[in-house]
């Protein structure tokens, strides 16, 4: 009986671990990754890449810049924001990418994430 107790312990803390040590769900894969997959060459795989890393940047200043959207104004204002950054980043891919290139890499990456904070205080 001593024994059963010990084992139903020792499988409640496991239990208790897995809990607090959730599984790292995959993240999106990387861009160049994908590039690879479709036969796009290292170095304009590159360039790809550096495109998105400045369009990353580009959105994290503006959202620091803006600040939290709280009222209608703020939001139209960084939702216009983001629109011109996408704009720019697809004109500056479709210099690097073929029209069809750029509709797979599209077609192969998950959609954007979604930045949304608690909603405001009324």
């Amino acid at each position: 009986m001593k024994h059963l107790r010990h084992v139903a312990a020792a499988v409640a803390a496991l239990a208790g671990l897995a809990q607090a040590q959730p599984a790292r769900s995959p993240g999106p894969p990387p861009v160049a990754q994908i590039l690879s997959g479709l036969g796009v060459d290292e170095a304009r795989a590159q360039k790809v890449v550096l495109i998105f890393d400045a369009s990353r940047q580009k959105a994290h200043a503006a959202r620091e810049q803006i600040g939290r959207p709280t009222d209608d104004t703020t939001r139209a204002t960084l939702r216009a924001a983001m629109e011109a950054i996408r704009t720019d980043t697809d004109q500056k891919l479709s210099e690097v990418l073929s029209a069809d290139e750029l509709a797979k890499l599209k077609a192969a990456m998950p959609p954007p994430r979604r930045h949304r904070g608690p909603p405001p205080a009324s």
